[in-house]
């Protein structure tokens, strides 16, 4: 997956991470394309993972330089197979210098920040609802201008959190989900649901329900229902087995924090998955 550096130097833990980086992006990307006509909120969806080096802190940008392709400006650390990015060229290592002849920042500070990548999302986002983003990029010692273009699909972006902890969470614009849930997940269709579960939320704006709402049991119970109901659909519509919902929870449901079942805000494990499996069953008999 990398291209940069001695195989044998780079850090297995940020390897490992990296490939879970993709893997998300991966299901992210299928189920976001798959189900753009169900999502209210659409955007450019072009299967590019970004990094830069002023995310990472200052003693490991050396080695994030030399073994990850990682560079002051906004570089792609991976590609989704298949999406508009790999259809247009991009690679691995690929700095990315200026969109429609503008600049792209190149931020490297003494702390780390996520500008970079976060400015270059948004201004990319901007230029492909309009039509095609001209790219100019480095890739080694040879400077390349490339066309990308982008299907629409649900607006969600995706995130693996580095933990030990079982969990994933919906900001409304991200999709979070722990480095030990991803691990659970023995197949794609498993890792589906979750990430399917947790678009759902996004989508059906339940960030900004429960904001102005308020945050009560049976509020937050509600939501999560209908999110499973969703998110079932959503899996459903990009091809994933939505029975692999029912077999998931049932094997890690106990595992998770039991704090979110004794206050009544989630069913308990046991009746969430007789909820997941009629669903299923509905959707898929």
């Amino acid at each position: 997956m990398l291209c940069a550096g001695n195989a044998a130097s780079r850090d297995p833990g940020l390897v490992a991470l990296q490939a879970l980086d993709l893997r998300l992006a991966t299901v992210g990307h299928r189920l976001a394309i798959a189900n753009q006509s169900q999502c209210p909120r659409r955007a450019p969806q072009t299967g590019l993972i970004l990094h830069s080096l002023g995310q990472y802190a200052p003693s490991a940008r050396a080695a994030m330089a030399r073994d990850f392709a990682a560079s002051r400006y906004p570089s792609v650390q991976d590609v989704v197979p298949g999406s508009a990015a790999a259809n247009a060229g991009l690679q691995v290592g690929d700095a990315l210098l200026s969109l429609n002849g503008v600049a792209l920042p190149s931020q490297v500070g003494p702390k780390p920040v996520f500008t970079v990548v976060d400015t270059t999302e948004r201004a990319l986002d901007a230029a492909l609802t309009k039509g095609t983003a001209h790219l100019t990029l480095q890739r080694g010692r040879t400077s390349l201008a490339l066309d990308l273009r982008a299907n629409l699909g649900c607006l969600s972006r995706f995130q693996v959190m580095p933990s030990g902890r079982l969990f994933a969470d919906a900001t409304g614009r991200y999709v979070q989900v722990s480095s030990a849930i991803m691990d659970a997940a023995r197949d794609e269709d498993e890792l589906a649901f979750v990430v399917a579960h947790e678009m759902a939320h996004n989508i059906l704006a339940h960030p900004d329900r429960l904001k102005a709402q308020g945050r009560t049991v049976a509020k937050i119970r509600a939501t999560e229902i209908e999110a499973d109901e969703f998110g079932l659909k959503l899996m459903h519509g990009a091809g994933y087995d939505v029975h692999a919902a029912a077999r998931f929870w049932a094997r890690i449901g106990e595992q998770m924090d039991s704090g979110i079942f004794r206050d009544g805000s989630h069913l308990s494990p046991g009746k969430r998955v007789v909820l997941l499996r009629a669903i299923a069953n509905r959707i898929a008999p």
